[in-house]
């Protein structure tokens, strides 16, 4: 079963720095000490290293829990770090294969049918492949990025939602970027697909400290390569005026605002549906407190058409928003003084 979720996961087999001394087994586990996992195919630049992994109740189909310590995964661009992952009852009943098998995601997940039924069976079934998994200090590394968390947890539930939380996300090096910011920034992200008979529905949130909180919920539609019944919300504390202050002067924004609603104003209709998009825009950039945009409700929207549905976005989207107590301006100049 190991092998199986390591070509699973990652395309690849046990390379072990030495024989001997890495693997030892009890009556209900199994121990295994300075692992590399390596692709099958060698000009693939991926290479994972543990330190420690312990398997219990370890079996042809059932892992009841999985530890690992001191991971470190590295590609071409990225390096991710993490120091320990638990992975509670791993199952991989052989009716998995049917998804699992060389070319089966290709041929598929191409419909909505296939996909649901992939996620019910696989994540949502009797027996699914993780019911859940707890990752912690993480550390992720690219040529221009440093980003830490805290967690990343990921858990089935049993009202058929999948959920995932991630803690104390923070970007490391931001310094570099010579900004403006209120002290240290950490972002907690919750993710949750619903998985219903003819639909799945993606809903989730993610906050950036006490600043703001951004809202969403989406209906992937694959077959149709487009989503439909889009929303996005978002809360503003203080957040966007740390933004303006990055983009210009003080004095200087209330150009930037005109600027951009004439902008906006080129790519709306000249009717009352056009005004009242820009009403809602106005509003919140004059005194930021919530503002949402909508998809048309039932309206499907191609993703390579996306781009132009938001360069017409009062003929594809609904937007409300709700004026803050402070206007931005006098946010800005408290920041800047």
């Amino acid at each position: 079963m190991l092998a199986d979720i390591i070509k699973l996961l990652f395309n690849g087999t046990f390379k072990q720095e030495k024989k001997s001394d890495h693997v030892s087994k009890g009556d209900n586990y199994t121990f295994l000490n300075l692992i590399n996992i390596v692709p099958e195919d060698e000009k693939d630049v991926l290479n994972l290293k543990i330190k420690k992994m312990i398997l219990t109740d370890d079996s042809k189909e059932h892992v009841s829990k999985v530890v690992i310590n001191n991971s470190d995964l590295e590609t071409k661009n990225v390096n991710i770090q993490i120091e320990n992952i638990l992975c509670s009852n791993i199952n991989y009943p052989q009716k998995y294969n049917q998804f699992f098998a060389d070319g089966a995601f290709d041929k598929q997940f191409k419909t909505d049918t296939s996909v649901i039924n992939f996620l019910t069976t696989v994540f949502l079934g009797s027996k699914p492949l993780v019911e859940k998994l707890q990752l912690s200090n993480i550390v992720c590394k690219t040529q221009k990025y440093q980003f830490r968390a805290d967690t990343l947890d990921f858990e089935t539930q049993q009202d058929n939602r999948l959920e995932l939380w991630l803690k104390g996300l923070e970007l490391e090096n931001s310094e570099q970027f010579n900004l403006q910011l209120p002290g240290e920034l950490f972002a907690d992200l919750h993710l949750a697909a619903t998985v219903t008979q003819d639909a799945l529905v993606l809903d989730g949130n993610f906050s950036i400290g006490q600043h703001c909180a951004v809202s969403f919920q989406v209906t992937p539609l694959f077959e149709q390569a487009a989503i439909k019944d889009l929303m996005l919300r978002l809360k503003d504390n203080g957040a966007l005026a740390w933004v303006a202050l990055n983009l210009v002067a003080p004095d200087e924004l209330a150009t930037l605002i005109n600027q951009m609603l004439s902008q906006l104003k080129d790519k709306v209709s000249d009717d009352i549906k056009g005004m009242i998009f820009i009403d809602a825009v106005r509003a919140f950039l004059q005194k930021p407190g919530s503002i949402e945009l909508k998809s048309i409700y039932g309206l499907p929207i191609k993703l390579d058409e996306l781009k132009a549905r938001l360069a017409k976005p009062a003929d594809n989207f609904v937007v409300t928003s709700t004026q803050g107590s402070v206007p931005l301006e006098e946010q800005v100049q408290m920041l800047a003084s």
